[in-house]
């Protein structure tokens, strides 16, 4: 984006608060409705199994090849922001179709199949507009300070959201002990659907940077640059590798955790608070590492650290008497080391590709590491949990060692094996590791 383009920083001031709060309330959204344990609890009650938790997770992740048709949009149009404010809208209205499921159907495979092809043509809606939205994005922010700006919304939406999280949980707490399970997620979620309608509305007040298009380009030239750039090329391999490895545990601490822990909603939802605490307290440091000593070192520490989460996970629910506040120490770690992950993946996505084309290089990465990687270990994975859950458990000691414990080991490992492939990353301007680490 060229100077004179540029929104000055007075009125950059006001469009970033406008994008902050406004990713507040979307995330509030997929926090009711999306990804917060009441909806692990509605899921369970309709009588769905950890195979059907990975296979909407896979589904999920799979449909992100939606991205390459909203990259090829977003390429030839000239204006982003209409596009993106109808397809996030309509993205939203689609999650009417879980909430409307007890109405429709009795029966709970038909219950559960509706469901899971409602979330199937939600999540699709909302990744044709991703790489839209990032373009946007990218062009809006200064380059220079580009992680610093989404640390503190990174930040302040986390903080936020702890309360938002400890208040869902209190609420549908009070449905859970009157055994109003159903009723009391579709109150909550529509509460969030809500919400999430004026997060859109809100980007009416956020402007757009003019839109360098790919005209003239060939579409198959368009498709394979990203594939074609060996500067990129190791990000990508890194990135679907952490991916694939992190889905083979990360979609299956909520329902462990309820399912063969026994805790209930609340404890859940406060345990995942803490995690939440660990990412607000500490964007701002790592948006600072980030952008002081680049991506690619940031990227091998913490996948080191957290190779340890999963199984973590394990022993701390196993401390008697103090599972829930050793877990939530666990999270807590894990959200620090969240924030640096999502901070560094996010800034070489953003920043260390080309203007013209970044919307394909957005939808490859995603798709890539997402949308495929990400799809296959969840599915795997939960059939099984579901495969040892009943066929194969084991005791060792006073220990019963079963489905989720087989995964999250295998996760483990897995997560060791992308630190190989950080050290691949390379940047123009990054330091050798020892300085980061001597300054970390």
């Amino acid at each position: 984006m060229s100077e004179s383009a540029r929104v000055p920083p007075r009125e950059m001031r006001r469009v970033w608060r406008v994008v902050t709060w406004a990713g507040l309330l979307g995330s509030i959204y997929y926090l009711t409705c999306i990804t917060g344990a009441p909806r692990i609890k509605f899921l369970t009650e309709l009588g769905a199994t950890a195979f059907h938790f990975g296979l909407i997770s896979g589904l999920g992740a799979l449909v992100i090849a939606f991205q390459i048709v909203g990259s090829v949009i977003g390429n030839r149009i000239r204006r982003r922001k209409p596009l993106w404010i109808v397809l996030a809208i309509t993205h939203r209205a689609a999650f009417l179709g879980v909430l409307v499921t007890p109405l429709l159907f009795t029966e709970p495979q038909f219950q559960i199949a509706w469901i899971i092809l409602s979330l199937v043509l939600h999540d699709a809606i909302a990744q044709i507009g991703v790489p839209v939205w990032f373009s946007w994005m990218a062009d809006l922010v200064p380059r220079e300070s580009m992680t610093r700006h989404w640390a503190v919304r990174q930040g302040f939406i986390t903080f936020a959201n702890i309360a938002a999280m400890v208040a869902v949980a209190v609420w549908f707490h009070v449905f859970e002990i009157g055994d109003r399970i159903i009723a009391g997620f579709t109150v909550i979620a529509g509460v969030g659907l809500f919400l999430g309608i004026i997060d859109i509305l809100l980007f009416l007040a956020v402007p757009e940077p003019p839109h360098e298009r790919t005209e003239g380009v060939p579409l198959r030239q368009t498709l394979m640059q990203p594939l074609r750039d060996s500067a990129f090329r190791p990000f990508l391999l890194f990135m679907g590798y952490w991916q694939f490895a992190v889905f083979m545990a990360a979609p299956f601490f909520g329902l462990y955790m309820i399912d063969d822990v026994g805790l209930n909603v609340f404890a859940v939802q406060l345990i995942g608070a803490a995690g939440a605490l660990g990412i607000a307290v500490s964007s701002s440091f790592w948006g600072l590492v980030c952008d002081g000593f680049g991506y690619g070192p940031v990227l091998r520490v913490l996948s080191f650290g957290k190779a340890f989460t999963p199984v973590a996970v394990v022993l701390a629910s196993r401390v008697p008497g103090f599972a829930i506040p050793a877990l939530a120490v666990v999270m807590f770690v894990d959200g620090i080391l969240n924030a640096g992950m999502n901070l560094a993946m996010q800034g070489t996505v953003l920043k260390s590709t080309p203007r013209r084309n970044r919307t394909m290089y957005i939808a490859a990465a995603n798709f890539v590491a997402v949308g495929v990687m990400a799809a296959l270990s969840p599915v795997i994975a939960g059939k099984v949990i579901d495969y040892v859950n009943f066929r194969a458990t084991f005791t060792m000691g006073s220990h019963t060692l079963n489905g989720y414990h087989t995964v999250f080991v295998l996760s483990t490992v897995l997560r060791f094996g992308a630190v190989a492939l950080a050290v691949r990353i390379r940047e123009a301007n990054q330091l050798p590791l020892r300085i980061v680490l001597s300054e970390l």
